[in-house]
């Protein structure tokens, strides 16, 4: 690693820009702008996608990556269709940009119930329906779990996204559950920079406890 600092911090809100700089193969760099945890819940949440919109497009990136909790919880897929709306819009407008790489994670996946006994329930076959399936037809905009895909210059980015048992209880073993996962680590390239893209980076301490990567 080379630098690593806090760029700045939006006014009036909880946005907070970095700038990561690393080292890569054959000391070319490429520039990524990578989003994450914006929790969309109400209306007045798309001040968030304004700000990333502008960012976005404040530079010449050479891919978008999204790392999950993009949704605060399902619910808005029911109650809130036009911020729905205003998400896959914006999810369009980032594959215009340039490439874009979609991990997910706990929050983009279940329901909250809240109330006297509040709790959360796997809602992913409503996560697909309003927003995976939709967006998966996007151009330059890539869903697809634990593939490789060749960026330029040597790198290549992964997007990782383990199964709900294991978002759930963080447990190890429940990802021998999912062998495309688990099978990925053989398949890249040693010689390349290799991304791997993902919400919880506890994932690479338990692909390591059992012995996969």
């Amino acid at each position: 690693m080379e630098n690593y600092y806090l760029k700045r911090k939006s006014k009036n809100s909880n946005l907070q820009v970095f700038e990561y700089m690393s080292k890569s193969y054959n000391n070319v760099r490429l520039k990524i702008f990578v989003l994450s945890d914006i929790h969309l819940s109400q209306i007045r949440d798309v001040k968030y996608l304004e700000k990333v919109k502008k960012e976005a497009l404040s530079d010449n990136f050479d891919a978008i990556f999204i790392a999950g909790d993009f949704l605060d919880y399902t619910n808005i897929l029911k109650t809130n269709p036009k911020l729905v709306n205003i998400f896959l819009d914006f999810i369009k407008l980032l594959g215009e940009i340039s490439p874009t790489y979609i991990a997910y994670d706990g929050h983009d996946l279940c329901h909250y119930f809240h109330g006297s006994s509040p709790h959360w329930q796997i809602d992913k076959k409503l996560f697909c329906e309003k927003i995976l399936d939709i967006v998966a037809g996007f151009s330059n905009v890539h869903v697809e779990s634990n593939q490789i895909f060749s960026l330029k210059f040597g790198h290549t980015v992964s997007i990782l996204n383990p199964n709900m048992s294991y978002i759930i209880q963080h447990n190890p073993e429940f990802l021998l559950q999912d062998s495309n996962l688990t099978q990925i680590f053989s398949y890249l390239n040693p010689n390349f920079n290799n991304i791997l893209l993902c919400h919880n980076p506890n994932i690479f301490i338990s692909s390591r406890i059992i012995r996969v990567c």
